[in-house]
C-alpha cells in the first residue's frame, strides 16, 4: 500500500532551493526516508504534497465525506487538521509522528 505516494515522495529529492517559486527549501534525504517509513505503516493510501519548508502533508478522505490531514513536521512532532462530515474543523498538535498510523486508522474507520 502507498506505493503510489511513495514514488511521488521520492521525487520530491529532486526538488532544488526555490522549487515552488517562492523559496521552497530542497528535502533532505534523512527527512525522505523516514516519511517513506511511516507510509509504509499506514493502514490506507495517502495524497501527499510538498510544502516550501521541505516538509511534507499526507491527506485522508473517509466513506462519509470527512478530510484528515497531517504535516510532519522535520523534527518528529505531526499537526492534524481535520473536518468532519459536519463542516466542523479541529486542528490537533502535540502528536508525534508514532501516532499518525493509528489516527489514520480511527479516521478511516469513523
Amino acid at each position: 500500500m502507498n506505493e503510489s505516494s511513495i514514488a511521488k515522495l521520492r521525487s520530491f529529492g529532486d526538488f532544488r532551493e526555490n522549487w515552488n517559486g517562492y523559496g521552497g527549501k530542497p528535502f533532505d534525504p534523512g527527512y525522505l526516508r523516514r516519511v517513506e517509513a511511516l507510509l509504509r505503516k499506514l493502514p490506507a493510501e495517502a495524497e501527499i504534497f510538498p510544502i516550501g519548508d521541505g516538509t511534507v502533508q499526507i491527506e485522508f478522505k473517509n466513506r462519509k465525506g470527512a478530510y484528515l490531514e497531517a504535516e510532519l513536521c522535520g523534527n518528529g512532532q505531526a499537526i492534524f487538521f481535520e473536518v468532519d462530515e459536519n463542516d466542523c474543523e479541529r486542528e490537533y498538535a502535540g502528536a508525534t509522528w508514532d501516532a499518525v498510523p493509528h489516527m489514520v486508522e480511527l479516521f478511516i474507520g469513523g
